[in-house]
C-alpha cells in the first residue's frame, strides 16, 4: 500500500533528522549501493552452478549418487541466488527511479468508479 504525501513527508523528515543527528550512520546507508551488491550476488550464483556442475559430473564419474546430488543441489542454489538478484531492485521507499514514473497500479471497478465520482464532486 503506497503511502500518501502526508505520510512521505513525515518520512522525509525522519530521514533526515536521522541522518542530521548520527552522520556515521548517515554515511553506511549511503555507501550501499543495491545494484552493486545484486550484480555480486549474480556473479556469485554464476560460481555456484559452474562449482555444482564440476561436482555433478565429479559425482558421474565416480559413481557416487551421493556426490551427484549434492552437485546438482550446488547448481540449483547457484541458480535460485543468481535470478533472485537478476530481479530489478526496488528503489527506496519515497524515492522515485530518475526520469521514469511508477507503473500505473492496477486498479478495480470499485476504485475507478470512485475515482470518477471524486472527479465528480471536486470539480
Amino acid at each position: 500500500m503506497p503511502l500518501s504525501e502526508h505520510e512521505q513527508r513525515l518520512l522525509e523528515q525522519i530521514e533526515q533528522s536521522l541522518y542530521a543527528e548520527d552522520p556515521k550512520f548517515s554515511a553506511t546507508v549511503k555507501s550501499t549501493d543495491v545494484r552493486a551488491m545484486s550484480a555480486r550476488r549474480i556473479r556469485i550464483g554464476i560460481a555456484l552452478v559452474v562449482l555444482g556442475l564440476v561436482v555433478l559430473v565429479g559425482g558421474v564419474w565416480l559413481n557416487n549418487v551421493f556426490v551427484g546430488v549434492l552437485g546438482f543441489l550446488i547448481m540449483f542454489g547457484g541458480g535460485v541466488l543468481g535470478v533472485i538478484a537478476a530481479q530489478a531492485p526496488a528503489p527506496p521507499p519515497g524515492q522515485k527511479k530518475s526520469g521514469q514514473d511508477a507503473p500505473p497500479a492496477k486498479s478495480t471497478v470499485k476504485d475507478r468508479f470512485e475515482e470518477r465520482l471524486r472527479k465528480r464532486f471536486d470539480q
